[in-house]
């Protein structure tokens, strides 16, 4: 009777632990999931900075306009020689 009652607190003792491991890993996968989501947030919610920036840069005339001339001026050099 004793082993018996030794064997049912082996189990019980078990099965708490295998019941600790699961939640602790639902935990981490609920952690993971959190960070995703706000770290896709941070990158997708443009602040007026931020967007006011990449519409500079695509759209500035001068930034074109000084690499074209670069451009010529290089394009001038070399066939001079």
């Amino acid at each position: 009777m004793l082993s018996n009652l030794a064997y049912s607190n082996t189990l019980a003792n078990t099965n708490l632990s295998q019941q600790n491991a699961v939640s602790n890993q639902q935990a981490m996968n609920e952690l993971g999931i959190s960070i995703v989501a706000k770290a896709s947030n941070t990158i997708s919610n443009l602040g007026p900075l931020e967007a006011r920036s990449a519409v500079e840069i695509l759209t500035n005339d001068e930034l074109a306009q000084t690499i074209a001339d670069m451009k010529a001026t290089l394009q001038a050099f070399s066939t001079r020689s």
